[in-house]
């Protein structure tokens, strides 16, 4: 992030920069439940959708927070899958199952709640928090009193 410029140009230039987030370095983004914008690192980010709780789980918008930390995010519409790659994991959930797959396996998003899964919600999938999060080697915060969600890859 940052203010970019290039001195001593004159005449038309046309450029084009990506700048992306590397994965292996530290990061963190706070999250408030119910508040539709995000910390990541020193930057504000707007979410389309704000996180809720479901059963006592913190449903977040994955894209989001998984280009937040230099993730590639993918939906496939026909499948209903999304497919998380980060932090050299790979993460595939579906829309309504409770079973996704890590890294290969087959694994359960929560085994004390069967009904958490992978959602639509306001044209935007959400996903348990943590069982991504932990699934991509990010640790996950969370605190009551303010209802407020750090994640971080140290």
């Amino acid at each position: 992030s940052g203010i970019w410029s290039i001195a001593d140009v004159h005449g038309d230039i046309t450029a084009q920069m990506t700048v992306r987030r590397i994965e292996g370095a530290s990061f963190t983004a706070v999250l408030v439940i119910g508040t539709s914008t995000m910390l990541a690192g020193d930057a504000t980010i707007t979410l389309d959708a704000p996180p809720y709780i479901k059963g006592g789980r913190t449903m977040l918008p994955l894209r989001a927070i998984g280009e937040a930390f230099g993730g590639e995010v993918e939906w496939n519409p026909t499948e209903r899958k999304v497919t998380v790659n980060l932090g050299g994991h790979t993460v595939l959930l579906w829309i309504g199952k409770n079973m996704a797959q890590v890294d290969g396996r087959s694994v359960p998003i929560d085994a004390a709640n069967a009904t958490i899964v992978p959602e639509i919600v306001a044209g935007r999938t959400f996903v348990p928090l943590r069982f991504v999060a932990e699934s991509t080697g990010l640790v996950v915060t969370w605190t009551a009193a303010t209802r407020t969600v750090t994640i971080t890859r140290t």
